[in-house]
């Protein structure tokens, strides 16, 4: 026998018992949310009273004996939103569940513990799903009842897309429903802008007139891109936080005058077959007028029990398990709030 032979034949790999990730994506809004307790129960359907005009109209200064006017102002509505549902499959086949150890323990002879890993598989997926159904483009079509499709940020912010069930339009209808304008035209989302210190105190400064109080509600979501040419005109100066208070916890973050900044890995991510246009996109937010409604059996990354599939006539011999998902994201006050779709250096 050839002395290759012998040796193939008693050297044994050597492997490495674990399974690296090569992608990975955290939820920043979701994150801050929940962090805040800004998490309710959701319902069939979500309803807020808005509160959005106020009685300043009817103000009268008078001389002696002139008439007095009268009047009403419709200063309050409800904007309406709906529970929307997703679901990702975890399909296990009857082999492998044999192998996995069933309902039990693994094969110790196993690379990997193949069910653990299939279960985390499914949680990252979850979260990139959900990722892309918070940033993707706005639609007015997924506003409506029995219509499928969570609402993200830009269907809050993007101007003229109907929103809680109101409908959008310039400064003609619901002006105060708009995600805010940068130059108070409802007409500028897509301008260019520079990501610069001196704009984005600007941003700032268009969104604080709609609430009361400091920054101390505000964050900003940017690319990484816009991230970076932003620190750099920031090293050393006092106004700059080198890391975020949310640094500790793995994102990547610097303050502004208080005001945390993340990156967004998203924005650029391969993964995303948007990301030519997102890395250019940059969030104003004010954290407290935005809530996560979730149902309490279908909650985010809740993973039901497998089924084996084949106790059903005609079924496959695999174990099937589902992480379902009920529930929407809602922002009770979009003129708090602004979206730049075309920030960019250069």
């Amino acid at each position: 026998m050839a002395l290759s032979t012998n040796l193939s034949a008693t050297t044994r790999e050597i492997w490495d018992r674990t399974a690296y990730t090569q992608a990975w994506m955290r939820m920043i809004l979701f994150a801050l949310i929940m962090e805040r307790n800004q998490v309710m129960k959701c319902g069939t359907a979500i309803k807020h009273t808005i509160d959005y005009e106020e009685m300043d109209d009817l103000f009268q200064e008078y001389a002696s004996g002139e008439p007095l006017t009268g009047g009403t102002t419709t200063m309050a509505t409800t904007a309406t939103w709906y529970r929307k549902r997703a679901q990702l499959p975890v399909e296990i086949d009857g082999d492998d569940w044999i192998a996995a150890g069933g309902a039990g323990g693994g094969d110790s002879g196993r690379v990997i513990p193949f069910k653990q890993w299939l279960v985390a598989k499914a949680h990252r997926a979850m979260r990139l799903a959900m990722n892309k159904a918070v940033y993707r483009v706005g639609s007015a079509t997924r506003d409506a009842q029995g219509v499928k499709g969570i609402q993200g940020i830009p269907d809050a912010l993007t101007h003229d897309l109907q929103y809680g069930g109101l409908t959008r339009a310039t400064t003609v209808t619901n002006k105060l429903w708009q995600g805010a304008s940068l130059a108070q035209t409802w007409a500028d989302q897509g301008t260019a802008m520079s990501p610069s210190v001196e704009n984005f105190r600007a941003c700032l400064d268009s969104i604080s007139e709609h609430f009361e109080g400091g920054y101390e509600n505000c964050v900003a979501i940017t690319s990484t891109t816009n991230f970076r040419y932003l620190q750099s005109q920031l090293d050393g100066t006092a106004s700059y936080t080198p890391r975020g208070k949310h640094a500790k916890f793995g994102f990547t973050s610097f303050e502004i005058d208080g005001v945390e900044v993340f990156a967004e890995p998203w924005f650029t991510n391969i993964r995303n077959a948007a990301r030519t246009d997102m890395a250019k996109y940059m969030y104003f937010l004010n954290l407290s007028t935005w809530t996560l409604h979730l149902d309490p059996e279908r909650k985010l990354g809740k993973l039901g029990p497998f089924i084996d599939q084949s106790e059903q006539q005609n079924g496959l011999d695999q174990y099937l398990a589902r992480i379902k998902f009920a529930g929407n994201l809602t922002c009770h006050q979009p003129n708090a709030n602004l979206f730049k779709t075309n920030v960019a250096f250069g």
